[in-house]
Protein backbone atom coordinates (compact mmCIF):
# COMPACT_ATOMS: atom_id res chain seq x y z
CA UNK A 1 0.00 0.00 0.00
CA UNK A 2 1.61 3.27 -1.00
CA UNK A 3 1.60 6.12 1.81
CA UNK A 4 -1.34 7.75 -0.81
CA UNK A 5 -3.33 5.37 -0.22
CA UNK A 6 -2.49 4.66 3.53
CA UNK A 7 -3.18 8.15 3.82
CA UNK A 8 -6.61 7.76 2.51
CA UNK A 9 -7.62 4.92 4.36
CA UNK A 10 -6.89 6.62 7.28
CA UNK A 11 -8.50 10.10 6.11
CA UNK A 12 -11.95 7.24 5.33
CA UNK A 13 -11.14 5.07 8.86
CA UNK A 14 -11.19 9.10 11.09
CA UNK A 15 -14.02 10.01 9.09
CA UNK A 16 -16.27 7.19 9.98
CA UNK A 17 -15.00 6.74 13.74
CA UNK A 18 -16.25 10.45 13.92
CA UNK A 19 -19.48 9.40 13.01
CA UNK A 20 -19.92 11.83 10.07
CA UNK A 21 -20.33 8.67 7.53
CA UNK A 22 -23.43 7.42 9.89
CA UNK A 23 -24.89 10.61 10.20
CA UNK A 24 -25.09 11.40 6.36
CA UNK A 25 -26.01 8.30 5.49
CA UNK A 26 -29.08 8.35 8.22
CA UNK A 27 -29.64 11.96 6.46
CA UNK A 28 -30.28 10.73 3.56
CA UNK A 29 -32.73 7.75 4.56
CA UNK A 30 -34.52 10.50 6.38
CA UNK A 31 -34.82 12.37 3.22
CA UNK A 32 -35.85 9.59 0.73
CA UNK A 33 -38.17 7.65 3.43
CA UNK A 34 -40.30 11.69 3.65
CA UNK A 35 -39.72 12.26 -0.14
CA UNK A 36 -41.36 11.28 -3.41
CA UNK A 37 -39.09 8.45 -4.13
CA UNK A 38 -39.37 6.38 -1.09
CA UNK A 39 -43.21 6.93 -1.13
CA UNK A 40 -42.87 5.34 -4.75
CA UNK A 41 -40.79 2.44 -3.77
CA UNK A 42 -43.05 1.78 -0.98
CA UNK A 43 -45.80 1.80 -3.38
CA UNK A 44 -43.89 -0.40 -5.69
CA UNK A 45 -42.99 -3.00 -3.22
CA UNK A 46 -46.41 -3.16 -1.97
CA UNK A 47 -47.79 -3.76 -5.58
CA UNK A 48 -45.25 -6.57 -5.95
CA UNK A 49 -46.48 -8.08 -2.71
CA UNK A 50 -49.97 -7.51 -3.41
CA UNK A 51 -49.74 -9.20 -6.68
CA UNK A 52 -47.66 -12.41 -5.30
CA UNK A 53 -50.55 -12.83 -2.52
CA UNK A 54 -53.00 -12.65 -5.58
CA UNK A 55 -50.95 -14.80 -7.48
CA UNK A 56 -50.84 -17.85 -4.30
CA UNK A 57 -52.88 -16.51 -1.18
CA UNK A 58 -51.17 -19.50 0.63
CA UNK A 59 -48.55 -17.77 1.17
CA UNK A 60 -50.96 -16.31 4.14
CA UNK A 61 -50.81 -19.30 5.45
CA UNK A 62 -47.76 -20.30 5.83
CA UNK A 63 -45.20 -19.25 8.85
CA UNK A 64 -44.38 -15.54 8.55
CA UNK A 65 -40.60 -16.46 8.26
CA UNK A 66 -41.56 -19.14 5.10
CA UNK A 67 -43.60 -15.99 3.78
CA UNK A 68 -41.30 -13.20 4.32
CA UNK A 69 -38.65 -15.13 2.39
CA UNK A 70 -40.96 -15.70 -0.27
CA UNK A 71 -42.25 -12.16 -0.36
CA UNK A 72 -38.71 -10.98 -0.75
CA UNK A 73 -37.36 -13.25 -3.15
CA UNK A 74 -40.90 -12.17 -4.84
CA UNK A 75 -39.18 -9.02 -4.43
CA UNK A 76 -35.97 -9.37 -5.62
CA UNK A 77 -37.20 -11.31 -9.37
CA UNK A 78 -38.64 -7.74 -10.05
CA UNK A 79 -36.04 -4.79 -10.91
CA UNK A 80 -37.30 -2.73 -8.00
CA UNK A 81 -33.77 -2.98 -5.90
CA UNK A 82 -31.35 -2.51 -9.08
CA UNK A 83 -34.12 0.72 -10.11
CA UNK A 84 -33.72 2.25 -7.00
CA UNK A 85 -30.29 1.60 -6.68
CA UNK A 86 -29.14 3.45 -9.50
CA UNK A 87 -31.74 6.05 -8.95
CA UNK A 88 -30.07 6.90 -5.42
CA UNK A 89 -26.39 6.56 -7.19
CA UNK A 90 -27.39 8.60 -9.75
CA UNK A 91 -28.80 11.42 -6.75
CA UNK A 92 -26.39 10.93 -4.46
CA UNK A 93 -22.94 11.20 -6.55
CA UNK A 94 -24.74 14.05 -8.70
CA UNK A 95 -25.41 16.45 -6.03
CA UNK A 96 -22.70 18.99 -5.86
CA UNK A 97 -24.22 19.96 -2.29
CA UNK A 98 -23.81 16.51 -0.87
CA UNK A 99 -20.37 16.44 -2.63
CA UNK A 100 -18.82 20.04 -0.83
CA UNK A 101 -20.56 18.80 2.22
CA UNK A 102 -18.13 15.67 2.43
CA UNK A 103 -15.19 17.39 1.09
CA UNK A 104 -15.95 20.11 3.59
CA UNK A 105 -15.78 17.55 6.22
CA UNK A 106 -13.13 15.85 4.83
CA UNK A 107 -11.04 18.44 5.00
CA UNK A 108 -12.02 18.83 8.29
CA UNK A 109 -10.77 15.68 9.50
CA UNK A 110 -7.39 15.86 7.59
CA UNK A 111 -6.89 18.82 9.72
CA UNK A 112 -7.35 17.52 12.60
CA UNK A 113 -5.41 14.79 11.95
CA UNK A 114 -2.53 16.98 10.70
CA UNK A 115 -2.76 18.98 14.19
CA UNK A 116 -2.91 15.94 16.63
CA UNK A 117 0.72 14.75 14.47
CA UNK A 118 2.14 17.85 14.88
CA UNK A 119 1.03 17.83 18.65
CA UNK A 120 2.30 14.45 19.20
CA UNK A 121 5.62 15.22 17.26
CA UNK A 122 5.96 18.22 19.23
CA UNK A 123 5.80 16.13 23.13
CA UNK A 124 8.40 13.53 20.94
CA UNK A 125 10.43 16.15 20.34
CA UNK A 126 10.22 17.72 24.23
CA UNK A 127 10.93 14.35 25.45
CA UNK A 128 13.91 13.94 23.28
CA UNK A 129 14.92 17.40 24.59
CA UNK A 130 14.32 16.07 28.09
CA UNK A 131 16.65 12.95 27.33
CA UNK A 132 19.16 14.79 25.97
CA UNK A 133 19.29 17.38 28.55
CA UNK A 134 19.32 14.79 31.06
CA UNK A 135 22.36 12.65 29.19
CA UNK A 136 24.57 15.94 29.44
CA UNK A 137 24.17 15.81 32.99
CA UNK A 138 27.34 14.99 35.00
CA UNK A 139 26.24 11.86 36.44
CA UNK A 140 25.34 11.35 40.21
CA UNK A 141 26.32 8.86 42.73
CA UNK A 142 24.89 8.12 46.01
CA UNK A 143 27.43 7.67 48.79
CA UNK A 144 26.42 7.06 52.24
CA UNK A 145 23.25 8.22 51.42
CA UNK A 146 24.53 11.60 49.59
CA UNK A 147 24.69 11.83 46.15
CA UNK A 148 27.64 13.21 44.86
CA UNK A 149 28.18 14.59 40.91
CA UNK A 150 30.38 11.79 38.80
CA UNK A 151 34.54 13.11 39.11
CA UNK A 152 33.78 15.13 42.44
CA UNK A 153 35.53 11.91 44.51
Amino acid sequence: MSSTDKRTADLVTAFKRQGYFDALRKELLANFREGDEGNAFLARIKDIVEAEITRDDSILAKDRTKATNLLGTAVERTEAYPDLKKKTEDRVMGSKELRERVQGLMRAVLKEQEEAQKQAEEKQEATTEVKTEQARKPQEVKENGIYVPSGAK
